[in-house]
């Protein structure tokens, strides 16, 4: 299973519950592209499309949990359509529309300059940094739901 559907299908379910919705811990996700030309591409560009509707962790779930072979042009426009289409409040025309837009290449620019700058070397990446005073910043790369859970009770 590639590393990043077990870490949306099988690690932040329950850190979701234990640390997000508890208001412990805010979950931001720079949607970075790294394997190929082309799913990776297209389904960055999505996510930061669908996150301009308060969309992107709703929509990017449904991606990973339907995640076909990687670099074989499984994410297609189609499936990038049928898993908009079943995120509700997403308006999948605007979707479309924007996902090639300026201000997504530009979201998406960012976000790759943020990975490069925080020496990003694959996916899934979290990082943790405390966000009240002390503490060091810790950079985990694909990390267990016991890792990830033990770096933020840290």
């Amino acid at each position: 299973m590639p590393v990043c559907r077990q870490s949306e299908t099988q690690v932040l379910p329950d850190i979701l519950v234990r640390y997000v919705r508890t208001g412990k811990v805010k979950l931001v996700a720079h949607p970075l592209a790294f394997i190929g030309p082309t799913d990776s591409i297209r389904g960055r560009n999505a996510m930061i499309a669908a996150a301009a509707q308060n969309r992107a962790f709703n929509f990017a779930e449904l991606l990973y949990f339907n995640q076909g072979t990687e670099n074989t042009g499984w994410l297609n426009k189609e499936m990038v359509v049928k898993a908009a289409t079943s995120v509700p409040g997403l308006h999948v025309h605007q979707l479309l529309d924007a996902r090639k837009s300026a201000a997504i290449s530009g979201l998406a620019a960012h976000y790759e300059a943020l990975g490069t700058a925080d020496k990003v070397t694959g996916t899934p990446t979290f990082i943790v940094r405390p966000s009240l005073g002390g503490g060091m910043t810790t950079t985990l790369v694909s990390p267990s739901e016991q890792q990830l859970a033990a770096a933020l009770d840290s």
